[in-house]
């Protein structure tokens, strides 16, 4: 039987963890082109294309009520690159960027329960390893 738990999956931005995760889906990781591509030209031949473009973008959902809102605020404010790094810590899956930074706007909503943060972050070079949860 393998084993996973959401609390296993640990964020770390600027050597700082980030916690307070929203119910749910609380994280993507989206590479920003297939690493490598079919094109078929006009005439039916086919070529295959390894893409250069190793970049990707990660949202991390927070609840309204989580620190780690301040540690992302100071880092887009400052406009400021930093190191990212994803890890379920009960399985293999590890996905990082040593060059990274926070993008987009992050649309704040309030109401009778807890609201998400979306942050979303840029990653220059996307190591991204999709791994498994070992059995127990």
């Amino acid at each position: 039987m393998n084993e996973y738990g959401s609390k296993s999956v640990s964020v770390v931005v600027n050597g700082v963890p980030i916690t307070g995760m929203m119910d749910g889906e609380f994280l993507t990781v989206t590479p920003s082109v297939e690493p490598v591509a079919l094109h078929v030209g006009a005439d039916g031949e086919a070529t295959r294309v390894d893409n250069a473009d190793e970049s990707g973008t990660i949202v991390i959902r927070l609840k309204q009520t989580s620190l780690s809102n301040a540690v992302l605020s100071v880092l887009r404010a400052t406009k400021a690159t930093f190191a990212i790094i994803i890890k379920d810590t009960r399985g293999t899956s590890i996905h990082a960027g040593a060059k990274a930074f926070v993008s987009g706007a992050t649309v704040i909503s309030y109401g009778q329960v807890i609201t998400a943060r979306e942050w979303t972050i840029s990653v220059a070079k996307l190591v991204d390893f999709i791994g498994g949860n070992p059995d127990i």
